[in-house]
């Protein structure tokens, strides 16, 4: 069955990653800047490209990680296993209790569709529309991930705006914590790049509009990921 379920976990000690961001700091480049440098200086002798993609464009010959979750998976969704190929990214973050963590999802769930609307990174040509659903939070969901940062967004009060106010309301809202972490500059200098250039999927919808190919979609998208 072509289905891709592939499971790869990076751990990043602390040292590490404090070494990795003194070294951006004293270059003067953002984290991502440098671990672009990095990657793509470590791509010619390997003669792989990296392209930040949430899905192929491209037809796959797909492979699944030999785990009874991944075939159950597999076995139990059938035709969405077999019709979607995912790339994803999650972070595991420490909460102290079950209290703690209810309390933080009760308080992040209306920012989620503005943090969706900022991430895609994939757009497929046909890909038919996820069914709007009565719930306030499910339409803002659909909302970001269909439009991404075109046109409104519909923020954690309820009510739509223009995408980019709603994203500066969330930077306004966390400004303390990153304050904390000395990352409010960072924050601002990314977000203000993405709308200046759009999220992933407006770049290779640019790309298709201009009358580009699958496969020169997809290599737009590596020159970004390395170079954006």
């Amino acid at each position: 069955m072509p289905a891709y379920l592939k499971r790869t976990t990076v751990k990043v000690p602390d040292d590490v990653d404090r070494a990795m961001r003194d070294e951006a700091n004293r270059r003067a480049m953002t984290l991502s800047e440098w671990a672009r440098e990095a990657i793509e200086a470590h791509l010619p002798a390997s003669g792989a490209q990296v392209a930040a993609l949430a899905t192929s464009p491209l037809p796959v010959s797909p492979c699944v990680t030999p785990l009874a979750r991944y075939w159950a998976i597999i076995d139990k969704f059938g035709p969405v296993a077999d019709q979607q190929l995912t790339c994803a990214c999650h972070v595991h973050v420490e909460v102290g209790s079950d209290e703690e963590g209810v309390a933080v999802l009760d308080r992040i769930g209306g920012w989620l569709p503005t943090l969706l609307a900022l991430s895609p990174r994939a757009w497929r040509q046909d890909q038919p529309p996820t069914p709007m659903r009565v719930e306030l939070l499910r339409l803002a969901g659909w909302r970001a991930a269909r439009s991404g940062l075109v046109g409104s967004l519909i923020g954690p009060d309820g009510r739509p705006a223009p995408a980019q106010c709603v994203v500066r309301a969330l930077i306004e809202h966390v400004t303390p914590a990153l304050e904390d972490h000395g990352e409010v500059a960072t924050v601002q200098d990314l977000s203000d790049a993405v709308f200046g250039r759009g999220n992933g999927s407006a770049v290779q919808r640019a790309v298709w509009r201009r009358g580009g190919s699958l496969a020169e979609v997809v290599a737009a998208a590596a020159i970004h990921s390395v170079g954006e």
